[in-house]
């Protein structure tokens, strides 16, 4: 299932890191009405580079996209690169991380950095 936002942000969550998602924010201990994924997309010297981290609260300028009972918040400019994407939770060797696919890396599914 694709989630739009107000101005155009579209993000696919798999089932899977909805699961991890709502894992990780209870083990944060930000749960109820609170608690999220944030994915931020920072420029790096071999391009643009991906992270994770669990907060409590969105900013007032965050997309804000809700799937299988998670959150995860975006600010604008990850947005743009993020736009198209999915997120899912699959084994990374002895351990599970997740992935992102961006719109224009179809095919390869780059590790995130928590």
């Amino acid at each position: 299932m694709l989630i739009m936002q107000d101005l155009g942000l579209a993000l696919t969550l798999t089932l899977r890191s909805g699961v991890a998602i709502q894992r990780a924010v209870s083990a944060a201990g930000f749960g109820g009405d609170g608690g999220g994924l944030r994915i931020s997309v920072q420029h790096g010297r071999n391009g643009l580079q991906y992270r994770f981290t669990i907060e409590a609260q969105p900013t007032e300028s965050d997309y804000i996209v809700e799937q299988h009972g998670a959150r995860v918040y975006v600010d604008p400019f990850s947005a743009q690169h993020l736009n198209g994407g999915s997120v899912d939770y699959a084994p990374a060797g002895e351990d599970c991380a997740f992935t992102l696919t961006p719109p224009r890396l179809t095919g390869r599914r780059p590790k995130l950095v928590a």
